[in-house]
């Protein structure tokens, strides 16, 4: 399936960036192979900044924020091709400009990395419909429906058909994060544990369920990493010293409801 460089995110993005580092990976039947696709979308190239620092310097692109947008929208210029790419952060911006230059503004993408992707499949009817089962990654339902779901012709009778969606790949984030007007003195970030497609993802989530919180940072860990972990993970990657938080900080924090996991 073709998709616009521009429009590239999450696993898509990951794919033709793996595909950009390692030509020698683009044989003929890497569309069709489920299992190869998904091993090149694992990827996670968004959030390698040794990389995104790499392509800064080797494929001489710029970034910046745009002008006038309060959303915080990055642009990458590619000084050879003249592309220009924006993106919701500096690594997607700069990511989706490589791409740009090296496969050109359309890339073909395996459906299966597309979110919310549809197809439809006609029943054969030689076994129960509900007994049919999808391929790994998808999510199906069987539909019962009077005409084609591809070109809205009608059936003499009624056809079962199935109808087979991607399932997104969940991995467990830890989101560090601070309230902004709280009452409580909080010198360490809180920590809010989900399921997310990718960080974008859970720092988006962080913020549905504290609406006046400010994320600072957004990790993959174990089911069993501790904020307490997390928080010197961050640290450590900021290059900051640790606060101390007073005894009567931490006491008050704890028994409202903020104490670390």
């Amino acid at each position: 399936m073709k998709v616009k460089t521009k429009h590239l995110s999450k696993l898509a993005l990951n794919w033709a960036v793996s595909l950009c580092e390692h030509p020698e990976w683009s044989h003929e039947n890497r569309i069709s192979n489920v299992k190869f696709a998904r091993k090149l979308g694992a990827h996670d190239w968004i959030n390698n900044a040794a990389l995104i620092v790499d392509i800064l310097d080797r494929e001489s692109i710029s970034v910046g924020k745009k002008p006038n947008d309060t959303n915080g929208t990055c642009v990458a210029h590619h000084l050879s091709s003249g592309s220009y790419v924006t993106g919701s952060s500096v690594s997607i911006a700069v990511l989706r400009c490589y791409v740009c230059a090296r496969l050109g503004e359309e890339v073909e993408i395996p459906a299966e990395l597309l979110p919310n992707t549809v197809r439809w499949k006609r029943f054969s009817g030689n076994t129960d419909v509900c007994a049919y089962r999808p391929e790994k990654g998808w999510f199906a339902e069987h539909v019962l429906l009077d005409a084609s779901p591809l070109t809205g012709q009608r059936f003499p009778e009624a056809q079962w058909w199935i109808k087979e969606i991607v399932q997104p790949v969940m991995k467990n984030y830890l989101v560090l994060y601070r309230i902004q007007a709280m009452t409580i003195p909080v010198e360490e970030p809180l920590g809010y544990q989900c399921w997310a497609e990718d960080a974008d993802h859970a720092e988006e989530m962080c913020r549905r369920a504290h609406h006046n919180c400010s994320v600072l940072w957004a990790c993959e860990c174990a089911v069993d990493t501790t904020t307490q972990q997390v928080v010197q993970m961050y640290y450590a990657s900021e290059r900051k010293q640790a606060p101390k938080v007073h005894p009567e900080i931490m006491s008050a924090r704890i028994k409202a409801g903020y104490g670390l996991v």
